[in-house]
């Protein structure tokens, strides 16, 4: 499956990205939780990750994490978890 993403506003080149590949488990997983600065989003996502503990063997939970560009990510941040994780668990709370 490809997600296309396109921009309405037609000054940015459009590009086609492949989406990640999906767990066959989350035992083993490192799972990260990145929120933004939305209230309760990060009571929303630290109690999502302490179910998944609750549930699977995880490695490890890196977070919460704190979006650096308001309610998004930079760019770094994006490698950053990528690289220390093998699912991340984003989303917005209010």
């Amino acid at each position: 499956m490809t997600l296309l993403t396109l921009d309405p506003t037609g000054v940015k080149q459009v590009q086609v990205h492949s989406l990640a590949p999906r767990l066959k488990s989350f035992n083993g997983a490192r799972v990260g939780v990145l929120h933004n600065v939305k209230h309760n989003a990060k009571e929303l996502l630290v109690a999502i990750a302490d179910l998944l503990q609750e549930r699977y063997t995880l490695a490890e939970v890196v977070g919460p994490v704190l979006t650096d560009q308001s309610m998004l990510a930079s760019p770094k941040q994006l490698d950053e978890m990528a690289a220390k994780c093998d699912v991340v668990l984003t989303g917005l709370g209010d």
